[in-house]
């Protein structure tokens, strides 16, 4: 039988997977639910943003289709994600860095997002 240790490890895999899903609205959901993740094991919170910083990346599909408004929207998701707990984060340079990229989206919110997290977080408080 597996430990309870093993049990939790495997679902905490799990929901990291959900993250790397094709379909917006999943992965949207499973970043949601990382700040939660974040505040009751601290000492993931590295590879947790890690994990949420890689979604810029990544390709998500609508109707089968590549989808990059779907990566836009993930995008400011992610940016009022990390608005939540940069200046707690071991890794808010990189969150900065990501919202210096968002200024340059194609969606008049994500850019808005961006540049709100900056004014709060930018380079200058790192």
């Amino acid at each position: 039988a597996k430990s309870d240790l093993e049990v939790k490890k495997g679902a905490y895999l799990e929901y990291m997977r959900l993250l790397e899903d094709e379909a917006m609205i999943t992965a949207s959901n499973a970043a949601a639910g990382c700040l939660k993740l974040i505040q009751n094991h601290p000492e993931r919170e590295p590879e947790i943003t890690s994990r949420l910083l890689a979604m810029e990346g990544q390709i998500f599909l609508m109707k089968g289709e590549v989808s990059l408004e779907c990566r836009n929207i993930v995008c400011g998701h992610l940016l009022e994600l990390f608005d939540q707990y940069a200046d707690s984060s071991k890794d808010k340079g990189s969150m900065v860095e990501f919202a210096m990229r968002c200024k340059g989206n194609s969606r008049r919110a994500v850019v808005r997002k961006a540049v709100s997290f900056l004014e709060k977080h930018g380079s200058d408080s790192i």
